[in-house]
């Protein structure tokens, strides 16, 4: 009776810690990864900053606002092509 009792303990005790270690770990399905927010000001036909560096996986929100007036803007490959309103963030 007792080597199966210490079976048992030897067994499920490293389970549990593993499961309850795991589960502190992990985050929900819902949240969602932090994500960077960019300003972009385009004035004079130029965008500040002129170049944007991000990391492969990396969740951006680019908030871009004229100005001086109305602006295309458009990542290519991205589907992203939107017309900015002078000082109207989008």
């Amino acid at each position: 009776m007792k080597t199966r009792r210490n079976t048992f303990v030897g067994i499920t005790l490293p389970l549990v810690v593993l499961l309850s270690s795991a589960m502190s770990i992990a985050r929900p399905i819902t949240d969602q990864p932090h994500q960077r927010e960019i300003k972009v000001t385009a004035r004079r036909f130029e965008f500040s900053p002129k170049t944007i560096t991000v990391s492969r996986g990396e969740r951006v929100k680019l908030v871009v606002t004229s100005e001086d007036g109305d602006y295309g803007f458009q990542i290519k490959g991205w589907n992203i092509d939107q017309e900015i309103k002078a000082r109207q963030p989008k």
